[in-house]
């Protein structure tokens, strides 16, 4: 992502698990508590290996998808998993280190993922 500092924080915290299902938003997938340890372990895979990379809309933000297994037979067609992340700067965090933050996680299909993947710069072979 060619960032001025590095890295050797990525955090999340509760907020992005629950934001979408506080929200009201009618999507299933977020709104089920049983799929979290899920998308904790696809959010670690896409991290440490993603597949495709695209600059974010908002100024120090960076998305990353990677190909992810459906969560169970509830969601079959969930394929992708994209993350927005947003670089926060050693003087910005609280911490003093240069940090990575999870802003969402996006679980798409594969028809859903076709138009990001059209911009996004493949990293590694999916």
């Amino acid at each position: 992502m060619a960032l001025p500092e590095h890295i050797t924080q990525v955090q999340a915290d509760n907020r992005v698990m629950f934001h979408e299902a506080m929200k009201g938003m009618p999507c299933a997938l977020r709104n089920d508590t049983g799929t979290y340890q899920w998308v904790g372990e696809c959010a670690h895979a896409v991290v440490t290996n993603p597949a495709w990379y695209l600059v974010g809309k908002q100024p120090h933000t960076y998305q990353i998808t990677g190909r992810v297994e459906p969560p169970n037979a509830l969601y079959p067609t969930i394929r992708y998993m994209r993350l927005i992340l947003k670089h926060v700067s050693s003087m910005q965090a609280d911490s003093h280190a240069p940090e990575i933050w999870l802003r969402t996680y996006i679980p798409q299909s594969h028809k859903k993922i076709q138009s990001f993947l059209k911009r996004a710069i493949v990293i590694a072979p999916a």
